[in-house]
């Protein structure tokens, strides 16, 4: 009961800076909206589309600060690339629960998971599966390379969270020299991009004759910024020659990080890893001409890596959840640290050295900051908070983020967690 009460004073102190909207749902099966498109076509900044569970085409949403999040316990495929383009200042688009899945089709934007570019506001993608599309083993010559999952360009703010992120697999054609290459995790250009607790990969090269090329994990363009707090990034491996006489070549792997000029990454509790070379075929008198094993870091001059020896914390949410049920935070780390709780309207960053993260919370000053309680037994914590709806409203899209503190011994230290989105809808809906 203190929880709830404590929840619904802060909702009050925020008044009407909270974010509220309508709600739009769409359902394949159903008599409504029956593709993304048609939601986002009618949706306003602030309004939710809440999507069932079904196979989906790709679609685009043209500067809309909304929220794009899959229901409750709904499988929702989008085949195709989710599209975002020219995102205002002062506006937040959410992704939240959605597997895209690039498609080999004509347009090369659809062969991503996901293209951002423009977006000035912020973007959180978050609980999602990106997958960039793969060609087959044996390719033509037009259909060489794998894709990347995601292409992110001229972007001020784009947040990962909880993602899986993997570039699509490349092929070869022919017999020599036609060995394509995979496609790259992320692509970021010219932007600034934070991950915590996802996996990235570059996509692992296929064989029919000639082993094909690994992709980048991360690729960072120049100007662009990189942090990546307790995640794992992996360079794609080469692909092992086939049995093709007289000799044939594995495919070369890649580095997990690849940083052109005046690029940065800051890394916290992110292991890296470099591909792997794939194996060659020699016969015949043939050496055997094996890939390259990459670097788990490719730095160009001007590039810069900070190894921080930050532990970030995590917290634990649901991205969607009915007014009237409680929202359940968990929180890990270790016994009788002291937890207390951001609940916000907006996003933001802010790289804060002293807790050990990134603040990406926009609470009104002074900053409402919950007390959730200490991590005891096993070294976790749940909090129940209600968050009701005031009348009229159908929705409200609030954000969370944790901050835990040692109570002993000295120094006494204070580590943030990774931010959370949660979208409260009416249980009409």
């Amino acid at each position: 009961m203190r929880a709830s009460l404590r929840s619904l004073t802060f909702l009050i102190a925020l008044g009407s800076g909270a974010i509220a909207g309508d709600v739009y749902v769409v359902d394949i099966n159903g008599t409504g909206f029956t593709q993304i498109q048609s939601g986002v076509d009618v949706a306003s900044d602030g309004d939710v589309v809440l999507v069932k569970s079904g196979i989906y085409a790709s679609f685009v949403v043209p500067n809309k600060g909304i929220a794009i999040v899959a229901d409750t316990g709904a499988d929702v495929r989008i085949l195709g690339a989710i599209r975002a383009r020219h995102l205002a200042v002062g506006k937040t688009l959410l992704l939240a629960n959605l597997r895209a899945e690039g498609a080999y089709v004509d347009s090369e934007i659809e062969r991503r998971g996901l293209f951002l570019v423009d977006m000035h506001g912020r973007v959180r993608v978050q609980d999602c599966t990106l997958l960039g599309a793969s060609t087959l083993p044996c390719a033509t010559a037009s259909t060489l390379h794998g894709w990347d999952a995601a292409h992110v360009e001229r972007c001020a703010d784009v947040a990962f969270l909880d993602c899986t992120v993997n570039g699509g697999r490349g092929g070869t054609w022919g017999f020599v020299g036609q060995a394509g290459s995979s496609g790259a995790g992320i692509i970021a250009v010219n932007s600034t991009i934070t991950m915590h607790g996802c996996s990235v990969s570059g996509g692992s090269g296929q064989a029919c004759c000639e082993g094909a090329h690994g992709g980048i994990g991360i690729g960072l363009g120049e100007a662009s910024n990189l942090y990546a707090l307790d995640s794992a990034i992996a360079g794609g491996s080469g692909g092992t020659a086939g049995n093709c006489p007289p000799c044939a070549f594995g495919g070369d792997g890649r580095s997990g990080i690849y940083l052109a000029e005046l690029s940065t990454a800051w890394l916290a509790q992110t292991p890296v890893q470099g591909g792997y070379g794939g194996a060659g075929y020699g016969g015949f008198g043939c050496s055997q001409p094996d890939g390259w094993d990459a670097p788990a870091i490719s730095a160009m001059a001007g590039s810069v890596v900070h190894e921080l020896p930050w532990t970030p914390r995590a917290l634990a949410a649901p991205t969607v959840t009915r007014a009237g049920t409680p929202v359940i935070f968990g929180f890990t780390g270790e016994i009788r640290e002291r937890v207390g709780l951001f609940l916000c309207s907006s996003v933001g960053f802010q790289l804060v050295p002293a807790w050990q993260g990134i603040l990406q919370v926009d609470c009104p000053e002074p900053w409402r900051l919950m007390l959730a309680g200490s991590i005891l037994g096993p070294g976790t914590l749940q909090l129940p908070v209600d968050v009701p709806l005031p009348a009229g409203e159908q929705a409200r899209v609030l954000h969370a983020q944790a901050l835990y503190t040692d109570t002993f011994p000295p120094p006494w230290r204070t580590r943030l967690s990774h931010g959370r989105s949660v979208v409260v809808v009416d249980p009409a809906f």
